[in-house]
């Protein structure tokens, strides 16, 4: 696995919601990439309803960016 700082215009700090359906705002604490290209770029979000989950970085819009 490797560890990278940015991916898709999501990076570390940034305010996220699910694309699709009901999703409360979740910060993401970590991200990283699996060089199996099926299934590639990760991100763990603290969701402010669930907890920490493992989120496909594709299934995310951004609210807001960190600085």
């Amino acid at each position: 696995m490797k560890h990278k700082a940015r991916q898709h215009g999501i990076k570390i700090g940034d305010l996220v919601k699910m694309k699709r359906g009901y999703s409360a705002p979740g910060i993401v604490i970590k991200l990283w990439s699996v060089d199996d290209p099926v299934h590639r770029n990760y991100a763990k979000v603290m969701w402010s309803d669930y907890g920490q989950g493992l989120e496909k970085v594709r299934d995310l819009e951004v609210i807001n960016e960190s600085r």
